[in-house]
């Protein structure tokens, strides 16, 4: 079994939403309630780095920046 390492973990202050980015190029958001994942989008780079933008809108824009870009994402669902 391949072991993957965390690169980068950050909890959302409006929501109970923790976003990991392993070293595997991919980036999750976990609903720190349940425990279940809400979504996971790949071609990340393997050292990404993640945190939350806050919005007036109560759902916060996850970015996830690369060695080349940034990206933000937000969450259709207000609950993962």
């Amino acid at each position: 079994m391949t072991q993957m390492r965390v690169v980068s973990a950050t909890v959302s202050q409006q929501k109970p939403w923790l976003a990991l980015t392993p070293d595997d190029g991919t980036a999750c958001v976990i609903d720190a309630v349940t425990g279940k994942q809400a979504t996971r989008v790949g071609g990340q780079g393997a050292q990404a780095d993640s945190s939350w933008l806050p919005t007036n809108q109560g759902v916060p824009l996850l970015l996830i920046a690369n060695q080349v870009e940034i990206n933000a994402y937000r969450l259709e669902n207000e609950t993962p």
